[in-house]
């Protein structure tokens, strides 16, 4: 096994994991409990994954912890806001990116 991501934080530790484990690759906690005990770098929670799986694992990490806004942005169909490339529903009335008015 291979670690692919370290953090004090163990709530963006489990999100990660739950990005992998949507992604079908198994991810394995690490000091957990530990880090909440003593909040130091050699304590630091860790999430671990089969090296087969790393380099995907490793491109998922990098790519939640800086995802991209390339594209173009969009309209609101229902308000008219707009809204940045990322973002699959409208911050302010709530209406889907896809929806048909």
């Amino acid at each position: 096994m291979k670690m692919v991501f370290s953090s004090p934080d163990t709530a963006e530790l489990e999100l990660l994991k739950n990005v992998l484990l949507k992604a079908g690759i198994r991810a394995v906690e690490v000091n957990q409990q530990l880090s909440q005990v003593l909040p130091s770098v050699p304590f630091q929670a860790e999430l671990w994954v089969e090296e087969v799986d790393y380099t995907e694992a490793a491109a998922l990490m990098a790519e939640w912890q800086k995802p991209s806004a390339t594209g173009t942005p969009w309209v609101c169909p229902r308000c008219g806001e707009k809204l940045e490339n990322q973002f699959s529903k409208c911050w302010k009335c709530g209406t889907r990116r896809d929806a048909v008015e």
